[in-house]
């Protein structure tokens, strides 16, 4: 699976769920927690989520536009 397509899976996530969880990405995808945490980099660069301990919750600026 490609970086955009996880990123994808993972915006999608956090928008229904409200958080995500760094492990419990690594295992479905089958990659390393470091590459989640890449993911997670990306979309904390574009402002659509923030990091937290151990996961990401969405960016509670978007959720006031």
């Amino acid at each position: 699976m490609l970086a955009k397509e996880r990123q994808m899976w993972i915006m999608q996530k956090v928008l229904c769920e409200g958080r995500v969880y760094i492990n419990a990405f690594a295992s479905e995808f089958g990659v390393t927690s470091e590459t989640i945490r890449g993911d997670i980099r990306a979309l904390e660069w574009d402002k659509r989520i923030v990091k937290t301990h151990g996961g990401a919750m969405l960016n509670q600026d978007l959720e006031k536009d």
